[in-house]
């Protein structure tokens, strides 16, 4: 793209070499005859109109590409402006998880799991919802929750539903078939930061401190805060 600059700039500097010294070599009057008129002006007067000429031309080619491209900047602008509150929402939903606080949390995770995001950050709010829901000892919004986000979850709804199961199979202390469920997800899947999350909790559960450390790592290379963080240090000691 800079290349293509320095040799339009180039040719439009050797263009104006040329017609200037044409100027000077050439002196006289150009002549343009048009019906019956007859119009005489000086050389370097053409010569200047005809680069008045070509930089209107290529200003107003430039203020119509300007305009045509307004409305996918307005599109790029909505759809960051969304991302943003997004965040800010799932940032949120993460303070009130960690401070304790997880009916707030596990609402604002409902919510965010409505949205149409990507289906990786959809089943990660759709875990954040149950397991809050979960911490909160309410069972019924637990269901409610999960009826509703199931509904809503487009992207990829086969892997919502097996993280859903592999919940389920956690709360019976059903860890290996919840493991089994995961790995299956993250077959389909294997960037699913909510599957590594239930994965992460299933291994503590299981006492598997090696798997749990994969994950935990797995997630923090990745700039993720692992939910079960405090359950690994309570079962396994401060991570090295």
């Amino acid at each position: 793209m800079v290349v293509k600059k320095i040799i339009s700039l180039l040719a439009i500097f050797v263009l104006v070499i040329i017609f200037a010294t044409l100027g000077q070599l050439a002196s006289g009057n150009v002549i343009i005859y048009f019906n019956e008129y007859k119009i005489s002006f000086s050389l370097v007067f053409f010569i200047a109109g005809w680069l008045l000429s070509l930089i209107v031309l290529t200003l107003s080619w430039k203020i119509v590409r300007g305009t045509l491209a307004i409305p996918s900047s307005i599109a790029v602008f909505f759809t960051k402006r969304k991302q943003l509150k997004i965040d800010k929402m799932f940032n949120q939903a993460l303070i009130n998880y960690f401070a304790g606080n997880y009916l707030k949390s596990s609402k604002l995770a409902a919510r965010l799991a409505k949205l149409k995001t990507t289906s990786e950050r959809q089943n990660l709010f759709l875990m954040l919802a149950i397991d809050s829901a979960i911490k909160y000892n309410n069972i019924a919004l637990v269901n409610k929750l999960i009826d509703t986000i199931t509904e809503s979850v487009d992207s990829d709804i086969n892997c919502a539903q097996k993280i859903i199961k592999a919940k389920a199979a956690t709360l019976n202390q059903q860890y290996l078939h919840a493991i089994t469920q995961l790995k299956d997800v993250l077959l389909t899947d294997s960037k699913n930061v909510a599957a590594y999350q239930l994965l992460l909790e299933n291994y503590i559960y299981n006492n598997d401190q090696e798997n749990a450390k994969e994950c935990i790592n797995w997630l923090k290379k990745r700039k993720v805060m692992p939910l079960f963080l405090n359950e690994f240090y309570q079962r396994f000691g401060v991570l090295n």
